[in-house]
């Protein structure tokens, strides 16, 4: 969220702004205002228009909160490599019959493990494609609420320990590898780079989320949520 002073029209740098003593200051013309006072005045339906042909669904009326909500995003074309992948292995099974009737029984326990990679690329696979997220900020907690056809996962905030939401590069490693399955196709073309998702940095951990939405979205809504975040924490202040 940008502050803007009323003189000048300068853009008041983030480390001007204290928050604990609700206070503002201008470095372009050393005036000092009240932060509560000037992130108030921040039109938020300037920041709520979504990009053109999303599907992110954005609902109001939870007081001074919001409702974002992402839905399923389906089978589409860059799913067919990990489902090629997923299905591969699953090959192994017609010739299990003809490797009993041969006696080769310490085969079939060596194809055991490929079975059961395959059988969770396509658990993590279904899951990416049906999975929905939903996003409500209230005034003071944000929480993230991932559904997936097995499990849910909801995670609650206190706006108080949230430090900022950005966009953030998810490197390329064994655990974000398992949570993560379907970006190790991106990840590999990134040289060890990583590729960048929302996330929401607190005191104790980093949080990705909306993983499956299109870029455009999720520079969107990363930009929604830090700006109008920032604002409650300033009002609450």
């Amino acid at each position: 969220m940008e502050l803007t002073c009323p003189k000048c029209d300068h853009t008041i740098d983030p480390i001007d702004i204290n928050i604990a003593t609700d206070l503002a200051k201008c470095s372009n013309c050393n005036s000092l205002y009240k932060a509560s006072e000037l992130a108030s005045s921040i039109d938020e339906n300037s920041l709520i228009i979504p990009p053109t042909g999303s599907k992110v669904e954005l609902k109001r009326g939870l007081g001074e909160g919001f409702e974002i909500f992402l839905p399923a995003k389906g089978f589409t074309a860059s799913d067919i490599p990990y489902l090629i992948f997923t299905i591969l292995p699953l090959g192994i099974l017609t010739s299990i019959p003809i490797m009993v009737m041969q006696g080769n029984a310490i085969f079939i326990v060596f194809t055991i493990p490929f079975l059961l990679i395959s059988a969770f690329m396509g658990y993590q696979l279904y899951n990416s494609i049906k999975e929905t997220q939903t996003l409500i900020l209230t005034k003071d907690k944000f929480t993230i609420i991932k559904q997936k056809p097995f499990k849910e996962k909801k995670l609650v905030f206190h706006l108080d320990d949230i430090q900022v939401v950005k966009m953030k590069h998810l490197k390329a490693n064994i655990f974000s590898i398992f949570e993560n399955f379907r970006y190790v196709w991106k990840l590999q073309w990134t040289f060890g780079a990583g590729i960048e998702m929302p996330a929401l940095i607190s005191k104790s951990k980093t949080t990705y989320f909306l993983e499956e939405a299109s870029d455009a979205e999720q520079e969107w809504i990363t930009t929604l949520l830090g700006a109008l975040i920032k604002k409650r924490k300033i009002q609450n202040s």
